[in-house]
């Protein structure tokens, strides 16, 4: 962590420097003695390093008699420290005090000197806060030493302007006099207490800039030379692995792969690592930072004085019974105390309280793992548990290492990878990979090496026994063409439940791959093809592994051959259909579907049937209608020309006796609609009926 400058100390220490208000700071002082004697150190013996960014330290050593160690920290480390700190003083010792430096805000250090400087005030608003004290300034050659009255703010004249000055009113022997600060020389303070404030507050603030390292001193008391062994957790950079494969010679089958693995482990600490034993761990504790290092304040409440308005005097009745005071008094002090009133003081008030047996106590033992090699398979996001122990390290503080942990024989099979996905029209050049070292190999990066730098690859955890594909390179040599995709869809069956169709449908999705080995040489290609959700795999070659999204497939490639492999993948669906919401159309298309069996087609026939004469019976409602409406605008026509022909004469009549004619036919079609309904709606029923109590297979 950086050292910042705290916002606090912009004005305020350019105030101070111009005031000179001392030649020079005094240093830090830690507050609290320790003894005599020089810390003694006690080195890093072994450190496990998470692969999910922290770190568990051991110290081990000896110390003799009563005596301290310092062990140094960056600031954002004391929490971890606080939280994780644990300490032995072996061999009859005792811990005593772990001390370490304050870390209060800059601002509320800095309000509880005599002059606050935690506001940043500027030399006006400083001089301000001095009122009473004592001021001696020098202007132009003058030393004029007086009380400060105030601070004033005044213009004079600059030319055709006005320039805003400020002043300090000194209450000198001879009269008030008024000092422009901007032509004071020197200021000093003449009372050295308050000019030791002054130092403190600029110490501080000067501390404050430098804050990024701590010390943690640890005391140990007891007698004779003992052993001791500290231990914390704090943050640290994750370890890391990287991978070299060399691959064997493919014309020779004697020949054997080789890997070797690294570890890259940053020592960030500002301890130097000297013959440690290091453990490097894949597993993820739980681990969190919390705030320890801070004082904490909590805001109390105010509390204010309960105030009574003046009252009048009171008279009180006489009571009905005379009291018996004594009577009372015996009775209070044998009852019980309220229960609002117990407290664990009662029965042993020393409970809360700490006692002299310290010697008493018994350092609760913490072990170390210093176990080798582990391995525990655990299914899950989190990876597998291992870990590598790793003797005799050495590593200076703020360095980095690689550190060898594997160097095997590897058993690699060398092969071709085709995804659509990631290359259209070749695959890459890769290898599967069988873990026969006995050992976890941490997910990084593999370098490959066939002769020459053959690419780069990358693998996740694979534990010992375990298989993995690594691909690190385009093969040129193979060309596949995978365009070749059809869905085919059909009924499989059909049946009528409670008037409801249920239709049974297969798709079948699939894909060809054509493929060409332009090599002399045999080649093993591994297709991979994605899963489609909720399909199966039929009428295809067994895939040699799947995973949860694809299905791969090997195949021998002969060398300047071309081949094919199909894969199918089918699923089965289903669908409901309401009859009552079908029309004839859609019922006649599935009668037709050589799928369906011939009694759901025979129902199907007849609710075609049924549906069909309503459909006579609405055509027919329907003509009605359209005749009603023909003959209705035929009678307005009628009515109107009535209006203006001669009653008497024989067109009038003509006319009345069509507009007649037209009644009959009106009442008629309406008779014959009644007709239509009731014929319709027992029709109606007579489906609904049907199809309601329907089941067929």
């Amino acid at each position: 962590m950086r050292a910042r400058t705290h916002p606090i100390l912009n004005s305020a220490m350019t105030a101070l420097a111009v005031i000179a208000l001392s030649s020079t700071l005094m240093a830090q002082v830690e507050p609290t003695e320790r003894a005599a004697n020089a810390p003694t150190e006690i080195p890093v013996t072994h450190v496990s390093l998470f692969s999910s960014g922290v770190g568990f330290f051991e110290h081990s050593g000896s110390v003799s008699g009563t005596s301290t160690s310092v062990l140094n920290f960056q600031t954002d480390q004391i929490n971890d420290v606080l939280k994780s700190l644990l300490l032995q003083d072996l061999d009859g010792g005792q811990i005593g005090t772990v001390t370490y430096p304050a870390n209060d805000p800059l601002g509320r250090t800095l309000r509880g000197f005599q002059v606050d400087l935690s506001q940043s005030p500027t030399i006006s608003g400083l001089l301000s806060q001095l009122r009473g004290s004592e001021l001696s300034v020098t202007v132009q050659g003058e030393t004029i030493t007086g009380t400060i009255l105030g601070i004033e703010g005044r213009k004079r004249a600059a030319g055709e302007t006005t320039i805003d000055y400020v002043v300090v009113n000194l209450v000198t022997s001879a009269g008030i006099r008024s000092i422009a600060i901007d032509d004071a020389q020197k200021m000093s303070l003449t009372d050295p207490k308050l000019q030791e404030e002054l130092n403190k507050a600029l110490a501080a603030m000067s501390a404050a800039r430098n804050n990024d390292k701590k010390n943690v001193t640890i005391d140990f008391k007891g007698d004779g030379d003992r052993r001791v062994r500290v231990g914390y957790v704090v943050e640290t950079p994750v370890w890391k692995t990287s991978y070299r494969l060399m691959m064997g010679d493919a014309a020779n089958a004697e020949s054997k792969s080789n890997l070797q693995g690294w570890a890259i482990v940053e020592n960030q600490t500002d301890t130097d690592w000297n013959n440690i034993n290091l453990s490097l761990v894949s597993g993820r504790p739980l681990s969190f930072v919390m705030n320890l290092y801070d004082p904490m304040y909590l805001q109390r409440p105010e509390a204010r004085l309960e105030l009574f308005e003046g009252l009048t005097p009171q008279t009180y009745a006489e009571a009905r019974e005379q009291v018996d005071m004594k009577k009372m008094a015996r009775s209070a002090r044998g009852a019980p105390a309220p229960a609002a009133m117990s407290s664990s003081f009662d029965n042993n008030d020393s409970a809360m309280l700490p006692t002299d047996d310290a010697d008493g106590l018994e350092a609760t033992e913490f072990k170390f793992s210093n176990a080798s090699i582990t391995a525990q398979a655990s299914a899950g996001a989190l990876g597998e548990l291992f870990e590598y122990n790793v003797k005799d390290v050495t590593l200076a503080r703020q360095s980095s290492a690689m550190i060898p942990i594997i160097t095997d024989p590897i058993e690699v099979t060398r092969v071709s990878i085709f995804n659509q996905n990631v290359l259209a029209r070749h695959p890459l050049s890769g290898a599967r990979i069988n873990n026969n070292t006995g050992k976890h190999l941490l997910q990084g990066p593999i370098t490959v090496l066939d002769g020459t730098y053959a690419g780069d690859a990358q693998i996740n955890n694979v534990p010992p026994g375990q298989t993995r594909l690594i691909s690190y390179g385009i093969d040129l040599d193979v060309l596949v063409d995978a365009d070749k995709t059809g869905n085919d869809a059909s009924i499989q069956s059909g049946k009528i439940v409670k008037g409801v169709l249920e239709i049974t449908n297969k798709n079948v999705y699939t894909h060809t791959f054509d493929i060409e080995n332009k090599s002399d040489k045999a080649k093993t290609l591994v297709i991979e093809e994605p899963k489609r959700q909720q399909w199966k795999l039929i009428d295809s070659p067994k895939p040699i592994e799947e995973t949860d999204a694809i299905y791969r497939f090997e195949l021998k490639l002969e060398p300047k051959k071309a081949q094919q492999l199909v894969s199918k993948q089918q699923i089965i669906t289903s669908q409901r259909l309401m009859m009552t919401n079908m029309d004839s159309d859609a019922m006649a298309m599935f009668m037709r579907d050589g799928a369906i069996p011939q009694s759901v087609k025979d129902a199907l026939k007849k609710a075609i049937d049924l549906r069909n004469e309503l459909v006579n019976f609405d055509r027919q409602l329907q003509a009605n209608q359209q005749k009603l409406q023909e003959i209705n605008n035929d009678q307005n026509r009628i009515r109107s020309n009535m209006n203006s022909v001669d009653r008497n004469s024989e067109l009038y009549g003509r006319l009345l006796k069509k507009l007649d004619a037209q009644e009959t036919q009106v009442d008629d079609l309406g008779n014959k609609n009644e007709t239509l309904k009731e014929l319709r709606a027992a029709k109606q029923a007579e489906l609904d009926g049907y199809l309601s109590t329907l089941n067929v297979e």
